[in-house]
């Protein structure tokens, strides 16, 4: 039935009625009752009694009567389209016709259903969109005095908070993290104890490179929940809570730009691309020739090589459309003039590829002003086009470069960045956070940035840059005064490297203050701190007193979280506090123990050194090595 054959009784919001288009909310109180009640169960028939029990909760006045027939004349009268009779009375009584009166609760069953059928994260977001855009408001039928129509309105509600977490699902799987974040943000505080939002609030904010944001999230609602209910997160919440601690690369796996999505298994490239400044002068001669060859195209034509000339192999034409908020098949059009005019050499799959000495000349000559915007936005179209890895890779450079608002750069960086951990791209990632952090606008952007930058140069064996951002990182994020941030910058020194190499307990000062700021409130933060310091001071034998105590805690609470690395620290510590002691096969079995837990680990490689010395350790002291 369409809008020119019949009507639309809304029940989404006001009670109203849309004839051809037409919306008319109805004014009187008892007719948007009446109305409500048979739009309740279309085709279902009500008799004059059960209105009069039900608008009236059993206490009709004797004029009741006679206002249910004025008012079903004037539905009637509102209702009608055609020759058939919207509103039929018939011995049953009233019922609204089918053939002729829809209602807009019977569109939203229907968009449900396809919603439940469909699997693309793009029809999906579609479908749950058009759903949304049902609701006009809060539905009126929650304000009456009628229990089938509260029951009806307490459905909806949760019908319309199962579609907001739906269209945050597929604007996650998406790739669209920022929007997702914002509006998020409302969802929550409208429904702090709903654990899902939460859970879709943490993983928004770690793809955006907001690990300590994440965190604090979680501990949010777990302050709540203890506070409230008296309850602990769900094991769900638990088990996101330490993935996105331990920068699990299943949490940016398969989101568009991350390297599961790269197509054929191309190798791209990961480098930046070269500053105009580093690429040689053209000669006079091949300046004039691109000049003249530039001259041949349409003003149209010129503006968007430039941008061609900073994408360089990421120049596919839908990218290019985006860039210049072009029509494709104009972009098409200009692409063949600069074939034509010999600027640029056959591609494939619809990419631009513009002669290197062009692209090198139209770059170092380039304004520094028309540079930064180019960049801007070639940037933002590569990232929005959700290429492989290194097309995100490219545009995360190109924004940077462009120094624009730290809003549309900030995502794009995080997202390279995401990926390029996940890759385990070494330095890549390193050299991406130094280009961005004079960009960060605040201390907490920079402590990100430097913590990720930590970690990179880590994992790329740069030990002494990495050493002195870890300090940066450290003070940036005390400034910022997070203390999840603060404690992650803490976390983010290779502790195995430090333990080892480092002088004993130097970092126990430094974790006690971590512990300090994110006080007593058990979280899987508060346990790697605390499995850190341990680990720190075991190494002191002034300070051993109060590690049992502490690895009791840890015990406790990472079996509550189910934290394998809390599990082997705590074994760990068992076998350094038994050495000097008689008891041989106890230590055997904690080395035995602590194999298999850190086999469980994110990084188990980590364990390695550990392992071994507790095993050298043993065998020594058996007399296995004398």
């Amino acid at each position: 039935m369409s809008d020119a054959d019949g009507a639309r009784v809304l029940l989404l919001g006001p009670v109203a009625v849309d004839v051809g288009g037409t919306t008319t909310a109805l004014r009187s109180p008892q007719q948007a009752l009446f109305l409500a009640l048979l739009a309740h169960r279309p085709g279902h028939a009500l008799s004059t009694d059960d209105i009069l029990e039900r608008a009236w909760s059993g206490q009709p006045p004797p004029s009741a009567r006679a206002a249910v027939r004025v008012q079903m004349a004037r539905l009637r009268t509102a209702l009608r389209t055609g020759a058939i009779d919207p509103l039929p009375h018939t011995a049953r009584g009233y019922a609204l016709e089918p053939r002729v009166v829809r209602t807009d609760v019977e569109d939203l069953h229907e968009l449900v259903e396809a919603l439940a059928a469909t699997h693309t994260p793009d029809e999906k977001l579609r479908l749950t969109e058009e759903a949304l855009g049902l609701w006009r408001g809060a539905p009126a039928v929650r304000d009456y005095d009628d229990e089938g129509l509260r029951i009806e309105a307490q459905r909806l509600d949760e019908v319309r908070l199962d579609l907001q977490d739906a269209h945050t699902d597929a604007l996650l799987a998406l790739g669209h993290h920022t929007p997702a974040c914002h509006d998020l943000v409302a969802l929550v505080a409208s429904e702090p104890l709903r654990e899902r939002r939460t859970r879709q609030l943490m993983l928004a904010l770690y793809r955006g490179g907001r690990q300590a944001d994440a965190l604090a999230t979680c501990r949010e609602l777990r302050d709540r929940l203890a506070d409230e209910l008296g309850v602990d997160p769900s094991s769900e919440t638990v088990a996101l809570e330490l993935a996105i601690l331990r920068q699990d690369p299943a949490l940016v796996s398969g989101v568009p730009g991350s390297p599961g999505t790269a197509a054929r298994g191309v190798p791209v490239s990961l480098s930046p691309p070269p500053e105009p400044g580093s690429l040689p002068a053209p000669t006079p001669q091949l300046a004039m020739l691109v000049d003249e060859r530039l001259a041949l195209l349409e003003v149209d034509a010129r503006r968007w090589v430039l941008k061609a000339a900073l994408l360089d192999e990421h120049a596919a034409l839908p990218v290019l459309a985006d860039a210049l908020d072009m029509p494709l098949r104009q972009v098409e059009r200009l692409a063949r003039q600069a074939t034509r005019a010999g600027l640029v050499r056959p591609g494939v799959d619809g990419v631009l590829h513009l002669r290197p000495e062009v692209r090198d000349t139209l770059l170092v000559r380039a304004d520094t002003a028309d540079l930064g915007r180019a960049c801007r936005g070639a940037g933002q179209a590569l990232a929005r086009h959700h290429g492989d890895l290194g097309a995100l890779v490219r545009a995360a450079w190109l924004v940077v470069r462009g120094a624009g608002d730290w809003d549309d750069i900030g995502p794009v960086v995080h997202r390279a960045l995401n990926s390029l951990r996940s890759a385990d791209a070494r330095g890549a990632g390193a050299d991406l956070c130094a280009a961005a952090i004079p960009l960060a606008p605040d201390a907490g952007a920079r402590a990100d940035l430097l913590i990720r930058r930590t970690r990179a140069l880590i994992r790329a064996g740069r030990a002494r840059e990495a050493d002195a951002t870890w300090s940066r990182a450290v003070d940036e994020a005390r400034a910022s005064g997070d203390p999840e941030r603060f404690a992650l910058a803490v976390l983010a020194e290779d502790w195995t490297h430090r333990s080892l190499a480092g002088p004993p307990g130097s970092a126990a000062a430094l974790l006690r203050e971590a512990l300090d700021r994110l006080g007593p409130r058990p979280s899987a933060l508060r346990v790697s701190v605390l499995s850190y310091l341990i680990q720190e001071l075991v190494t002191l034998p002034r300070e051993r007193s109060e590690v049992p105590s502490l690895a009791a805690e840890v015990e406790r609470q990472g079996a509550e979280l189910g934290d394998p690395y809390s599990l082997a620290t705590v074994l760990l510590t068992g076998h350094v506090l038994l050495r000097g002691g008689p008891e041989l096969a106890r230590r055997a079995q904690l080395a035995d123990r602590l194999a298999v837990a850190a086999a469980d680990t994110p990084e188990p490689e980590r364990w390695m050194p550990r392992l071994w010395g507790a095993r050298l350790v043993d065998a020594y002291a058996a007399g296995d090595l004398r």
